[in-house]
This record gives C-alpha cells, sequence and structure tokens, in this order.
C-alpha cells in the first residue's frame, strides 16, 4: 500500500509539474532558451511554414519543379563528351617559324602503292635472320620524317610501342657513332611487342643498343634529348570503326576515354622538358579529332607559358604538304599541325603531326 500511495504522489506531482509547465510555458522556455533565442534573432521567420495550416501543401506546391527532361547514362557521357572534344581555337600568341629544309635520311626504305592500287601486300619472310620489312600505315612514316633525325642524334620516343615509328627512326640513326635512342611506354605487354620488332627486323647487335624503359610518360625526364616524338594513345579512329575488340568507344573505357586529352597534354608538356633547348618535338596522333590535335598543342603551350620558363615555337610544315602531296591527302584547315585524312583513292592515315622547337 505504501507503495501504490507513493506512486500516487509521484503521479500527482508529475501532473503539477506538466500544468506548470503549460501555464507557464513562455517564461520557462525563455529561460532555458535565452541563449540561442539570442543567436537566433536574426533569423528571417517569415519562409517558415504553419504545420497547423490546412493549405499547407497546397500552398508550397509549385515550391517542386517538375523534370522536364531526363538523361540517361549514356546520355550524359554523350553531353560530356561533346565538351570535352569540342576545340575553340583563339590567337595565344605563339610563335610559328618556317621550316628551312627536311632532311629525309637516305637510309630510310619505304615502299608505297600508288594511288587507286589496292594490291595486298605480302607478309614478310626472314632473310640473314631477320624479317625483310614492316608492314604499316605510310602516313605513320611523316612523323618521324618531320623529326628530322640525323645519325647522332640523341632520341626519345616517349610513348614507343607497338614500334613502327621505332623502327623508321631505327632506320636514320647510327648507334655506333653516337647516336641514340630511349623507346619508352607505360605498358609492359605493348613493350614486348616493341621489343619483338626491333629484334626481329634488326640483327641483335644493333636492337640490343636501344634502351627500352617502362615508366608512366607524363612523369617529368631530365632534359638530355634533342629530339622527342610523343606518339600519343588517342581515338584510334581507323581501329576504332574497325575492331570492336578493346576499342577507346567501349563503354568500359568511358572514363579514360574522358581524361584522354589531359593525358595527351601532360605526355607533350612532359616531352617538351625531356627535350633540350635547340631540340625538336613532334607530337602525333592518329585521330581526325581536332580537340585531340591543334587542341592539345594550344593546350600544353599554354600551361607552359603560364607556368614555367620554357619557351616553344611552332614550326610551320606546310613544306611537307608539298614534297608528299602527290602521295597523301593533306587536310588544309589545321592551325599548327598538317593531318594526314583517308580517301578513297588514297586510303592512309588518319595521322596529324605537329613540330615544335624549344627555345629556352
Amino acid at each position: 500500500m505504501h507503495m501504490l500511495s507513493d506512486n500516487n504522489n509521484m503521479v500527482h506531482q508529475s501532473l503539477d509539474v506538466n500544468n506548470s509547465l503549460e501555464s507557464n510555458s513562455p517564461d520557462v522556455m525563455r529561460g532555458i532558451n535565452c541563449d540561442s533565442s539570442e543567436q537566433l534573432s536574426h533569423v528571417n521567420t517569415s519562409n517558415l511554414l504553419d504545420a497547423k495550416s490546412d493549405n499547407l501543401y497546397e500552398d508550397n506546391l509549385n515550391v517542386f519543379v517538375p523534370t522536364d527532361q531526363v538523361y540517361s547514362e549514356r546520355d550524359q557521357l554523350l553531353r560530356d563528351e561533346i565538351s570535352i572534344n569540342s576545340f575553340q581555337p583563339r590567337d595565344a600568341g605563339f610563335e610559328i617559324v618556317p621550316v628551312e629544309s627536311i632532311n629525309i635520311s637516305s637510309d630510310i626504305n619505304a615502299f608505297v602503292f600508288s594511288r587507286g592500287d589496292v594490291s595486298l601486300f605480302p607478309q614478310p619472310k626472314p632473310h640473314d635472320k631477320v624479317l625483310g620489312y614492316y608492314l604499316m600505315d605510310a602516313a605513320s612514316v611523316m612523323p618521324v620524317i618531320a623529326l628530322d633525325i640525323h645519325p647522332t642524334d640523341q632520341v626519345l620516343d616517349l610513348c614507343a610501342a607497338p614500334g613502327g615509328k621505332s623502327y623508321i627512326i631505327l632506320q636514320s640513326l647510327n648507334l655506333y657513332s653516337g647516336g641514340t635512342l630511349r623507346c619508352n611506354d607505360s605498358s609492359q605487354s605493348r613493350l614486348e611487342r616493341l621489343r619483338s620488332v626491333l629484334y626481329s627486323h634488326f640483327h641483335a647487335d644493333i636492337a640490343s643498343k636501344v634502351s627500352i624503359t617502362k615508366m608512366d610518360g607524363t612523369e617529368p625526364c631530365s632534359p638530355k634529348y634533342n629530339k622527342v616524338l610523343v606518339d600519343a594513345p588517342c581515338n584510334a579512329d581507323r581501329h576504332a570503326v574497325t575492331e570492336n575488340d578493346n576499342s577507346l568507344f567501349k563503354m568500359s573505357r568511358a572514363r579514360e576515354r574522358l581524361g584522354l586529352m589531359d593525358t595527351q597534354k601532360e605526355l607533350l608538356i612532359s616531352g617538351i622538358k625531356a627535350c633540350v633547348p635547340g631540340g625538336t618535338i613532334v607530337y602525333s596522333t592518329c585521330t581526325l579529332s581536332p580537340a585531340q590535335n591543334d587542341g592539345v598543342i594550344q593546350a600544353a603551350l599554354e600551361e607552359l607559358m603560364f607556368t614555367t620558363q620554357i619557351q616553344v615555337v611552332v614550326n610551320d610544315l606546310s613544306s611537307i604538304t608539298d614534297l608528299f602531296g602527290h602521295v597523301f591527302t593533306f587536310h588544309k584547315q589545321t592551325r599548327y599541325g598538317q593531318l594526314i585524312v583517308p580517301s578513297i583513292s588514297n586510303n592512309f592515315g588518319p595521322s596529324y603531326f605537329a613540330k615544335l622547337t624549344r627555345i629556352k
């Protein structure tokens, strides 16, 4: 009975407290929240909703704006890609100087079919323990010709694999008279392909003198080369439209594709930094994309201009179109380099190449 009486007293006391709180709630709440009330005195309460209002939802229905368009992940990817691949040329003040002459090494042996000839070329056969020739797109020879390699040059092929351009470079160098060639790539499997190309087309005493390195081409390299080739990874248009395997346009490689131009720019900047003042750099791709061609040249030179003391000029390669206009079809509206475009009678390319000279 005592416990029941005590509980009743507790209940009565609790009710008394509640009644007291209700009758004095403003004063009590003021006492409890006086500090916070002062801190929030500047808050605009005109936008607060009255929970007791019958028109709460009706009055605020227009707060929610209906969706007028829905984008799928593929749609958003397309929008991002259009934005990234848009190139707006502008006069950035880069100096463009003419190329006085281009040295075409007599040691470069290249055979090409005449226009309209669609004959199949036979696979090479071994001769004197090495293969007699290497089959490649004739347009791929042009970046090496633009690099103007001499026998004693110190050459860096920054993105060398699978080895076609390294093969042409090695024809122009004399590794016994001071010439050097460093072939670099970031992929071990591609480097193995490059090694196979070199050792199957050159005798071991020559192929073994080539330095083959595996590193990220965007990492800085000390300037010790007077000729640098940056054959950057790109959309690879011809491969993309003829093969599905490992195409850059697979959905699984979307992120890589969207970041491609940043990678190309960083590779070109790295190649320029690896070149000694007075040396030359050739940037090349196998895509028609203006953003990945002239756009990368513009972006890289602008970044160097604003962040370093390095000075670079663009070399005018229009003389090359005069020399090889009978072999290739050149696009006439490039800004910094030359672009070979495929045609029905002359199905080479696409191949873009631009030449730069480091002044300082």
